[in-house]
């Protein structure tokens, strides 16, 4: 996972993404795993100045203020992160019109169920990052 730098997790849960940040490092990530509460503060993060995007964006659906579909819709506006990161929903939700909805945005490369399991993790990575994962 060497060319993978940086993960945003962006979950109003902070247990969960405490719990998301030990798998990451469990299954090798050694890069910076940053952790917010609300879509909001990723954007306004993303937004800074001189800021480097995430390689990977690890995305609940279900937030408070804003979900996760609103947070696509602003993410697709900003010309600060180009064509990075990567953005993988990472839900509890189970609705298909969810997972149909995701697939039907070109942003959205995944959608896992929670908690993150180091399969999904693997089999994501494999997917966008061929080279990182050459050991799993």
């Amino acid at each position: 996972m060497d060319r993978l730098r940086k993960i945003f997790l962006v979950d109003d849960d902070e247990a969960d993404n405490e719990f998301h940040r030990i798998v990451l490092e469990e299954a090798g990530f050694r890069g910076a795993v940053e952790c917010h509460l609300y879509a909001e503060d990723a954007l306004e993060r993303l937004r800074a100045p001189g800021a480097e995007p995430p390689d990977l964006i690890l995305l609940d659906i279900n937030m408070p203020r804003m979900s996760g579909f609103d947070f696509i819709e602003e993410l697709e506006g900003l010309k600060e992160v180009g064509a990075r990161p990567v953005v993988a929903m990472l839900s509890t939700s189970r609705s298909p019109q969810d997972r149909e909805r995701a697939r039907g945005l070109p942003r959205i490369s995944g959608f896992l169920n929670k908690p993150l399991r180091e399969e999904e993790l693997y089999s994501l990575l494999n997917q966008h990052f061929p080279r990182q994962n050459q050991a799993r």
